[in-house]
């Protein structure tokens, strides 16, 4: 088990976030990618990006107005020399929460470490201002104890360039009109609403079978990386999908023998070798994003009490050892 783990609300300093998503990184205090620079884009993982947040900061003259609505809506802008047209600006704006994850840390002050806050959801920017550009994200299960909240909060942002009617909604369950189909403004961009699976199949929803899985394949690889000599190796085998949590796109980032990485996506089924399995889209899209360093390993005939099971590897592509077939769509009024 490691360390530590990434945990809502919980204080990490930049060196503790650098050993959760970049471990062989050599982290300098207040230099270098992780040590200084406000938005850090995940190794290995181009549609993902940790954000640090400090209240009061300026850079090139510009003071930056930064503060988070009781419902989680933060407003944030980017650094002064990036305008509408810079590409991660252009990512940003055009995030797919099907594949994008944009971990939030933010700090009321320098003199703190940060708060883990969450995965962000683009609300919209101002198509008027830029350098800096000016964005609104969600906060995703935004529900902080209040005394956090006071902390975080920040200034009140006059600013209300695009809050969309989904981010004043109330947040408990309503029964709602769906809006007429409406063309599109040219002034914003409504954001997307995350996809939520419906699969008919009770395991893919079985997180205590597929933690299982997990920690079967985990020991199958420190097993096979100390046979062959790499106990090094065996050692530095993170667990993604606990440590940082869903939406890697794979779930143990371990090695090969001649140290190059090897990023596992673990599928685990009670039934047979021909049982069918599901495919997240962020799952999907790192796949073809990294093929030479994904492995898929299906875990069947799996018994979780004595943890025991048989297991397959796919490597590179699924595409290339199965069909994939949609099981459902995403619907959005335009």
């Amino acid at each position: 088990m490691a360390d530590f783990m990434l945990t809502l609300y919980q204080q990490y300093s930049r060196q503790d976030v650098q050993r959760l998503f970049d471990k062989d990184y050599n982290f300098l205090a207040s230099r270098g990618t992780w040590g200084l620079q406000g938005v850090v884009r995940v190794p290995n993982r181009p549609n993902d990006w940790v954000f640090f947040v400090s209240y009061g900061q300026r850079q090139s003259g510009h003071e930056f107005d930064e503060g988070i609505t009781p419902d989680g809506v933060l407003t944030w802008q980017s650094q002064p020399s990036q305008g509408l047209q810079d590409s991660r600006v252009r990512q940003w704006i055009s995030q797919s929460l099907d594949v994008d994850r944009i971990y939030l840390f933010l700090r009321p002050n320098k003199k703190t470490d940060y708060y883990y806050l969450g995965n962000l959801k683009y609300i919209t920017h101002d198509t008027e201002r830029e350098k800096p550009v000016w964005f609104q994200y969600q906060i995703q299960e935004f529900s902080p104890p209040s005394w956090l909240f006071e902390l975080i909060k920040g200034g009140e942002v006059t600013s209300t360039f695009g809050a969309t009617d989904e981010a004043k909604a109330p947040r408990s369950p309503s029964k709602v009109t769906p809006p007429n189909k409406v063309a599109p403004r040219t002034s914003t961009r409504q954001f997307k609403a995350q996809k939520s699976p419906d699969f008919t199949s009770k395991e893919v929803n079985d997180k205590e079978l597929g933690l299982k899985g997990e920690m079967f394949v985990l020991a199958l690889e420190r097993d096979r990386l100390t046979a062959g000599g790499r106990e090094d190796l065996a050692n530095k085998i993170v667990h993604t999908s606990q440590e940082i949590g869903d939406g890697a796109g794979y779930d143990i980032a371990s090695y090969d023998l001649d140290g190059s990485p090897r990023h596992i996506e673990v599928k685990t089924t009670r039934g047979g070798l021909r049982s069918g399995f599901y495919l997240s889209p962020n799952e999907h899209e790192y796949a073809k994003y990294s093929p030479d360093t994904f492995v898929l390993i299906r875990v069947f005939e799996f018994d979780p009490i004595a943890s025991v099971g048989k297991y397959y590897e796919l490597e590179g592509d699924p595409e290339q050892y199965v069909n994939l077939k949609p099981v459902n769509f995403f619907a959005s009024f335009s």
